[in-house]
């Protein structure tokens, strides 16, 4: 305590003299990170130290588990609700301890690899929690996303604009109180993409007042004509400027008006005519929390590199790159995960799951379980949301990459393995989209492209460790690791044998685009 004491004065002294230094320029950033700090300061952090916050999200994960489970039981309805009640306060109990390490750090929450294994699950269970609902809730934001449009005659124009009001719109209001709300939002609308414009490609960012994205092309020093690098760099910047522009305000609006649209769409008995499809769903909320609950553990139990604070790498500095790059490629994680999770309750199916006969006039054929087709519907849309938002994250890193190497791709391994996980699900989804391959072959994809993720997330600085992302290198865990590489392909090839004998082939090829079959408590489809 004598020592803590002499320092703490000693700091107090000479701060006074510190801001009085000679300096010509004075860099405001460094003299508050250097600035001794206030007393009380490390208060959050012993608090959050002594909380340990995330033990209660493997808990709730746990819990919702249970619940799920039992809904397969006698008491269906109550122990569903239970279950999605328990997900909603995993999320939110995981959301207030994620923000008590936001207050610390002052940095995105993904700075780290212990980071990124608590957010997969926390996103894991948004998407879940999501598709779950989504027979309650999608008619109400597929409402909402119409009233935001722009009306016509200029909406019939654009794309995905005025669209044709359908039966239940109508049943709302007429058609002119349609338009006429469409042209009352057009107001924020507009307000809010010259807003987006604005903080991405006109309001100072970086050094010498460089902006987020150029709306023209970058030259060297030396040139006055843009080598290919910064070609490539405003292309690829402009393409993401103008999605952003045109529709990031259209989704706020669309989540703003689902609050009204949402409860609107539920008159009539609809809400209860959907409640039967949401139970049916109950196989997934099993899977969502089970996987949820095995993240978290993970996250809670190992010693995981970044579990302590320590001091954020220099290249990582960088609160808009680390939100919308980092966040955006391990929610990609999280949804690839999801697939992961269906796809080995498929699995189960191919391989413990009731075999049919579909004729006996005929002769026998044999057919996989009926559970596997449902759940085919749903790998393929989380595949379709990992695609979606791996080369979102992609792209986004290579524009950070440009702002701090000065290239937008070098081939890293980091840069790579990114593009080997994007296109590996591209191979599964173009496969079932062409009808190459069946219910099958997407639950095995799906485990082949959690295979990739890993050595993309894990693999590149645990097993190669080399490439510019040195920052993020550790050590350990690769008995874990290859473990559960070989219990999945095991799964996988047991699987494989058992649909083999069964039925004497691996399935004929399904239609382009699977319809989402729900499942009922007992495994069989609608």
């Amino acid at each position: 305590m004598r020592f803590a004491d002499a320092l703490q004065a000693l700091g107090t002294d000479i701060e006074p003299l510190r801001e009085k230094l000679p300096l010509d320029s004075i860099d405001a950033d460094l003299m508050r990170y250097t600035a001794y700090p206030p007393a009380g300061s490390t208060a959050g952090e012993v608090r959050y130290n002594t909380s340990d916050p995330f033990r209660g999200s493997w808990i709730a994960s746990l819990l919702a588990m249970t619940a799920f489970a039992l809904a397969f039981g006698r008491a269906r309805s109550l122990m569903f609700w239970i279950g999605v009640l328990l997900l909603i306060t995993e999320l939110a109990w995981t959301a207030m301890a994620f923000s008590s390490r936001i207050a610390i750090t002052r940095w995105a929450p993904v700075t780290n690899m212990y980071e990124t294994v608590i957010y997969v699950p926390f996103f894991l269970s948004f998407l879940g929690l999501w598709f779950i609902l989504a027979p309650a809730f999608s008619r109400g934001v597929r409402s909402a996303w119409r009233l935001t449009a722009i009306p016509p005659p200029l909406g019939s124009l654009l794309p995905g604009e005025a669209t044709v009001l359908d039966q239940h719109n109508l049943s709302i209001a007429s058609a002119g109180i349609w338009n006429g709300i469409g042209w009352f939002m057009l107001v924020p609308r507009i307000a809010m993409s010259a807003c987006v414009l604005w903080i991405l490609a006109m309001a100072p960012y970086a050094a010498a007042g460089r902006t987020i994205i150029s709306l023209l092309p970058q030259t060297d020093i030396d040139s006055s004509i843009p080598n290919l690098n910064n070609l490539v760099v405003w292309l690829v910047g402009i393409s993401m400027l103008v999605p952003a522009v045109c529709f990031l305000p259209r989704v706020i609006l669309t989540a703003m008006a689902s609050i009204i649209m949402v409860p609107l769409s539920w008159r009539g008995g609809y809400l209860a005519s959907t409640l039967s499809e949401v139970y049916q769903r109950t196989s997934f909320g099993l899977v969502v929390t089970t996987v949820a609950f095995a993240g978290t553990f993970i996250a809670w139990f190992f010693p995981i590199p970044g579990k302590q604070f320590s001091p954020l790498q220099p290249v990582l500095r960088d609160n808009f790159w680390l939100t919308i790059h980092v966040l955006t490629i391990v929610s990609s994680y999280a949804a690839g995960a999801l697939a992961w999770g269906l796809g080995c309750l498929s699995l189960g199916y191919y391989l413990f799951g009731t075999y049919r006969t579909q004729s006996r006039t005929t002769g026998k054929k044999r057919l996989a379980p009926e559970a596997c087709t449902a759940l085919a519907g749903y790998i393929y849309k989380a595949m379709q949301v990992a695609v979606m938002l791996l080369a979102a994250g992609t792209i986004l890193g290579g524009l950070w990459a440009d702002v701090s190497w000065g290239r937008f791709w070098g081939w890293d391994p980091k840069e790579v393995w990114a593009l080997v996980s994007l296109l590996a699900y591209l191979v599964v989804l173009h496969g079932r989209y062409a009808g190459w391959i069946g219910n099958f072959g997407i639950a095995a994809g799906s485990v082949a492209g959690a295979a990739v993720i890993g050595m993309s997330w894990y693999g590149v600085n645990f097993l190669l460790g080399a490439g510019l992302h040195s920052y993020g290198f550790g050590k350990g865990g690769q008995t874990e690791f290859f473990s559960f590489l070989v219990l999945n392909f095991l799964l996988l090839f047991s699987a494989g044998v058992r649909l083999r004998r069964e039925t004497g082939n691996f399935e004929a090829a399904q239609p382009s685009e699977p319809d989402l079959v729900a499942i009922d408590s007992s495994g069989a489809s609608r």
